[in-house]
């Protein structure tokens, strides 16, 4: 209670600052028409989009013709809870591939009974890590072949938005799957590509064909461009000039 109360006073005082400011920015042009709703009186002019991307160091992903032969590995990195995302249903559809899929759960935020549920589902496939430094993240999560995102979209932050991992497991030569639910990402969505990029819907994962999510054919390589050396570049030269 006390660190909601402490948030709203910041953003108190942020908001007197609003018509101060020169340069307001948010991480995709549906937050940015969110806050112009929110803040009618603000001059378009000065909000602008800056994306969340990864540096280009980053970029450290192999071209991988197939992902591995045997086994599908799927990794999770974040804030991991059943109560927002669709873990038990991911849950259920890496158990009925009978270990053709292993997935690994790197999380500093989490609750006991989201890990008891995994553990009780199928704890041979499914493993939970703990945690990983950021600066550590790509070389462990260029290890997998997928990265998966679980936000139930249940509120606005989530709908509106290209999660952070996103980019991260992509640039890492990662396939990325996504919940429908998340509007935002759709516009990063691959067709004729890998690594792909596709939205599923987690609550119907039993329809979807395993062989066909992961399979390359016909796909040109295609590694990410979004790193934030080129998203930043206009807003640094507009501080240096």
């Amino acid at each position: 209670m006390e660190g909601m109360l402490i948030n709203r006073l910041f953003h108190a005082m942020e908001e007197r600052c609003y018509n101060k400011m020169i340069w307001i920015s948010h991480t995709n042009p549906d937050r940015v028409e969110k806050f112009l709703l929110d803040h009618p009186y603000i001059l378009k002019d000065k909000l602008h989009v800056l994306r969340n991307f990864p540096p280009l160091s980053w970029g450290c992903a192999l071209h991988k013709p197939s992902v591995h032969p045997m086994k599908v590995r799927v990794i999770y990195v974040g804030a991991f809870s059943n109560k927002t995302m669709y873990i038990k249903e991911f849950a259920e559809w890496v158990s009925m591939h009978s270990g053709r899929i292993v997935w690994d759960i790197y999380s500093h935020e989490f609750d006991s009974d989201t890990v008891s549920l995994i553990q009780k589902i199928d704890p041979r496939n499914i493993s939970f890590k703990g945690y990983i430094p950021y600066r550590n993240m790509p070389y462990i999560v260029s290890n997998y072949d997928v990265g998966v995102i679980l936000y139930r979209g249940h509120i606005d932050n989530y709908r509106y938005n290209a999660p952070n991992k996103l980019f991260e497991y992509y640039a890492c030569g990662l396939d990325v799957w996504f919940p429908e639910e998340l509007t935002s990402s759709y516009k990063y969505i691959t067709n004729n590509s890998y690594p792909k990029i596709l939205c599923l819907d987690f609550n119907r994962l039993v329809d979807y064909n395993l062989e066909e999510l992961i399979s390359r054919k016909g796909l040109i390589y295609k590694p990410s461009k979004y790193f934030f050396e080129n998203e930043y570049h206009d807003f640094i030269q507009d501080l240096i000039a």
